[in-house]
């Protein structure tokens, strides 16, 4: 790999903060918020998720940018971690 390349592979996004990938905690206020974060996870194709609760999810950043994108209601209580 060349030194362009490897400037390229390493580069920061337009807003110069790297790109966040991690395992993100979000939670659910209704059962309701949860089937429509399902349907939503569904049609995109990135259902895949953990739950040790009935209202919490650990998920990837991806996910969460996901259910975001499609307009599901949740609390991300990783955000600012």
């Amino acid at each position: 790999m060349d030194r362009q390349q490897r400037q390229a592979a390493t580069a920061l996004p337009a807003n110069g903060a790297p790109e966040r990938n991690r395992l993100e905690i979000i939670r659910f206020a209704t059962a309701d918020a949860q089937r429509h974060a399902i349907r939503v996870l569904l049609e995109c194709g990135n259902l895949n998720l953990s739950s040790t609760k009935l209202d919490e999810w650990a998920v990837r950043t991806d996910v969460v940018r996901a259910l975001q994108a499609g307009g599901v209601a949740f609390e991300w209580l990783t955000e600012n971690v």
